[in-house]
């Protein structure tokens, strides 16, 4: 870590980013943030670790679901810095919390941008693929969770997520194959289903079509 007793105040500014770094590990996010909130207010910073303070800012309040703050973070670093190394991860963090807050073309563009920056992203494809779904594009969301698939196979959420696209579109093969793929990977399909719909009969209603009773024991217990 650098040291705090150092006359020159880059120094000091990079010391208490550290130590906020160190706390965010840690999983001490209010320990965090303020730590990172001196270093932006802090007025002899580099840019560099301005940008990197706001950054892991954002982080902080993203994981703690303070989405508007980290998206007035995220926004700072594209910003003032977008030749920014970890650029395609602002991006993708972005448009996470432009989706939990429903903003779904905003995050659908930022995980765009995030593929750009970065072929070959997995986590932006899959988060791309959700808004899809949440879209009611779901063509366009199974050929996201596709390529998250062929580039990571052993993601079982990838599998849950395709399987219920499929379900969707009522292709049930393909629907109750990756259903199963996901289950045989020790995911809790039943779990997951219920956070997302209060029941099959729920999911059934909302749909108009009636799920086949070989799916049904993937997606509710009894």
């Amino acid at each position: 870590m650098t040291n705090i007793e150092s006359d020159d105040p880059n120094d000091y500014a990079r010391s208490r980013l550290d130590r906020g770094m160190e706390m965010q590990r840690r999983g001490f996010l209010d320990v965090a943030i303020p730590y990172y909130t001196e270093v932006i207010q802090f007025e002899q910073v580099d840019p560099a670790t301005l940008i990197d303070a706001c950054g892991k800012r954002g982080e902080c309040y993203l994981k703690k679901g303070d989405l508007e703050w980290a998206i007035k973070d995220f926004d700072r670093v594209i910003n003032e810095l977008p030749e920014y190394p970890d650029s395609a991860n602002v991006y993708k963090n972005r448009g996470t919390a432009y989706l939990g807050t429903g903003k779904f073309d905003r995050a659908a563009e930022d995980f765009t941008k995030a593929i750009e920056l970065k072929p070959g992203y997995a986590n932006a494809f899959r988060l791309r693929g959700i808004v899809y779904c949440r879209k009611g594009e779901y063509n366009r969301a199974i050929e996201d969770f596709s390529v998250v698939i062929a580039l990571k196979p052993n993601y079982a959420k990838t599998y849950y997520n395709r399987g219920i696209a499929w379900l969707h579109l009522g292709e049930w093969e393909r629907a109750k194959s990756d259903l199963m793929n996901s289950s045989s990977m020790k995911m809790d399909t039943i779990a997951a289903f219920r956070d997302e719909y209060q029941s099959v009969a729920d999911f059934e209603q909302k749909l108009g079509i009636q799920v086949p009773v070989d799916i049904i024991p993937l997606l509710r217990r009894g």
